[in-house]
């Protein structure tokens, strides 16, 4: 997958992690526990206003052959994930 990420965070396996972060939360942490479980293929970024999290917190999409695993993490150990279908474009996460 071509790294499709804002150049704030670099998350894929094989690239160079970048300064990520929100409200406290660590995205280095995050990228790490995502590769540690082999979900080499992911985003993480800093949650937008169109977000489910309306902003808060880094939400995450790791790609699993035609699948997706998306989730969030919020500040205060709040997390959520599911799995879903890619979009269009075959991502998971638009950036």
């Amino acid at each position: 997958m071509a790294d499709r990420q804002p150049s704030v965070c670099v998350t894929t396996a094989a690239g160079e992690p970048g300064p990520c972060g929100h409200d406290n939360i660590d995205a280095g942490e995050l990228r790490n526990a995502l590769n540690r479980v082999g979900l080499a293929d992911h985003v993480v970024r800093p949650a937008r206003s169109d977000d489910i999290t309306e902003g808060k917190g880094l939400v995450f999409a790791a790609r699993v052959d035609g699948a997706c695993v998306l989730g969030y993490v919020l500040p205060q150990t709040e997390t959520a994930a599911g799995v879903t279908g890619t979009l269009h474009d075959g991502t998971c996460l638009p950036v």
